[in-house]
């Protein structure tokens, strides 16, 4: 089975950034949620795990990408109908309306713009980073692991230089104070 990772580079509890990585860990797109708060339905992202996902169709979002639990066939505990769907905004101020894209799912987009403390706007469009990723996952179950970035440096060593293997694209750790 295939696998994508999402690697959530920025998060607190109100907004969360993440880049979405196929596994030779190609970039497909950056990712927007909603911050950490325990897993409240509606009011937060998902927790870190594994994932399956597919292809779904939602009457209010057309065609998607929806996430289920590890054995492919519930829910994400504790949530329903978590989606990776069209959307640019969280938590985000203009004109003095907020503005908020998503009740828990995942937005794509290609790139990061107006960052604050307690807001993300994604670009102008997701449409094209929705479109690839639906053609990535096609009509096949894949694996989503989803981490924190905090947690792969946290178990690197640290006088180390970190080189990806060619062929297994597996992390190989050199000590920086090797001799060339």
């Amino acid at each position: 089975m295939k696998k994508l990772t999402l690697t959530r580079t920025e998060q607190n509890e109100y907004r969360t950034i993440g880049e979405l990585r196929n596994e030779f860990g190609s970039l497909i797109c950056y990712t927007v949620e909603l911050g950490w708060r325990n897993n409240k339905r509606n009011v937060s992202c998902i927790p870190n795990g594994e994932y399956i996902i597919r292809r779904h169709t939602s009457p209010r979002f057309g065609t998607c990408i929806k996430v289920f639990d590890k054995d492919g066939k519930s829910e994400v505990q504790g949530r329903a109908q978590i989606l990776f769907h069209l959307g640019n905004f969280v938590n985000y101020q203009f004109n003095g309306v907020v503005r908020t894209d998503t009740d828990g799912c995942i937005l794509p987009c290609p790139k990061i713009w107006n960052k604050t403390e307690t807001s993300v706007r994604g670009a102008a469009s997701s449409a094209n980073e929705m479109t690839n990723l639906l053609q990535i996952v096609k009509n096949e179950d894949l694996r989503l692991i989803v981490r924190n970035k905090q947690a792969d440096v946290q178990n690197e060593p640290v006088d180390s230089h970190i080189f990806l293997c060619p062929h297994c694209y597996k992390k190989i750790y050199t000590s920086k104070f090797a001799e060339a």
